[in-house]
């Protein structure tokens, strides 16, 4: 029989041995190394989890009972053997589970689970009895609709003051558990795009820039869209007529037309009345009537995987307490002393990322206005 070490998709910080079925097409030396990269399906305390095969070996006497894999997920590897070595190196050096390092560098989707959700069994004419005189929430819900859902579920069935009483409910035939495999969840990811109506008349792609007369530009351009443009809205039409003009392409991301014209954000602020932030060495940040910099952070930032998105969700927080171009400029603030108080202590991005969680609680109100132009 071979044994197999599984990275599953868990908080898990140690790879797991499972063995291949007698039955299994893999037991040939030759196909054991095609079952490396694949993935696999997998039992762990009492759930189904999708793990990662690392490595194969021959059958080896040990003091546990090694349980076989459900199945397969993958008719071929979806990484090849050569990444596990550095999979490996980036669980160790950020401290973080291996199987889960491989479910992130991963497209989504790919790791399937089990889930539970508890229905009505035989005798559920007994469940209206016995609460009838003060029912609680879910017994209406799952007396409505015959089962409840998989997040109801595991509030009910973990829950202390519950836990003893589903087990008896369970036990008399009046619930059961209903298990089975959910895909991952995915979401779409977008991002703002912009295309001109029509094509500038007369464009003038190919001339500099510097060289134009805006202002000129400004009087044609608004004759051409019927309303009368503000100069900055010019500078940015200009600016994304060149950008398509260049790649050939109908619509242009935000992200990539800021990099033709910084000024685009202010003009595409006013134009949607939203606030721009562009982050780097130094943010910027514009509603279109106020500006504002803020410097500060450190270099080290952009190797700590995932602070971007931190930075959206601190945004995210202090736009629920104020107006939202205070509420970005105080994230951004936030953000650069934090990266700056934990620079001073960390030793590469790995300690860097510890000490800026400790920075993020520790920054004061009054520290903010050290990084703010």
């Amino acid at each position: 029989m071979i044994h197999l070490e599984v990275a599953v998709a868990a908080p898990l910080n140690r790879t797991l041995t499972y063995s291949l079925p007698v039955d299994s097409v893999c037991q040939s030396v030759k196909e054991q190394r095609r079952c490396i990269g694949k993935r696999v399906l997998v039992s762990l305390s009492g759930r189904r989890v999708t793990g990662y095969v690392l490595s194969s070996m021959n059958e080896e006497k040990t003091e546990f009972a090694v349980k076989n894999i459900i199945k397969f997920l993958d008719e071929r590897p979806i990484f090849h053997e050569n990444q596990i070595p550095f999979f490996r190196w980036v669980a160790d050096y950020y401290h973080y589970p291996l199987g889960l390092v491989i479910k992130t560098a991963l497209p989504q989707g790919l790791a399937p689970r089990s889930v539970k959700k508890l229905v009505l069994s035989r005798n559920h004419g007994q469940l209206s009895v016995l609460y009838d005189a003060e029912r609680q929430g879910w017994v209406n819900k799952i007396l409505e609709k015959g089962e409840l859902g998989v997040s109801e579920t595991r509030k009910i069935v973990g829950k202390a003051e519950t836990e003893k009483q589903i087990k008896k409910l369970i036990k008399d035939d009046v619930l059961r558990i209903e298990e089975s495999v959910q895909e991952d969840g995915k979401r779409e990811k977008r991002e703002v795009c912009y295309s001109l109506v029509s094509p500038l008349q007369n464009s003038d792609h190919g001339q500099v820039a510097s060289h134009l007369d805006f202002n000129t530009c400004r009087k044609k351009y608004s004759k051409q869209f019927g309303v009368q443009l503000k100069l900055s809205e010019t500078k940015a039409i200009y600016h994304l007529n060149a950008v398509c003009q260049r790649t050939r392409l109908k619509k242009i991301s935000l992200k990539d037309l800021k990099k033709e014209y910084s000024g685009a954000a202010k003009a595409l602020a006013v134009q949607f009345g939203t606030v721009v932030a562009i982050t780097g060495p130094v943010d910027y940040l514009t509603d279109g009537s106020r500006e504002a910099e803020v410097s500060g952070g450190s270099a080290l930032m952009p190797q700590v995987t995932a602070l971007g998105c931190s930075q959206t969700a601190l945004m995210g927080a202090y736009a629920a307490t104020g107006p939202k171009f205070d509420a970005a400029l105080t994230a951004l603030a936030h953000f650069k002393v934090a990266g700056s108080a934990a620079a001073k202590l960390a030793k590469g991005p790995g300690s860097f990322q510890m000490h800026f969680l400790d920075a993020i609680a520790a920054t004061q109100p009054e520290d903010f206005a050290q990084v703010i132009a």
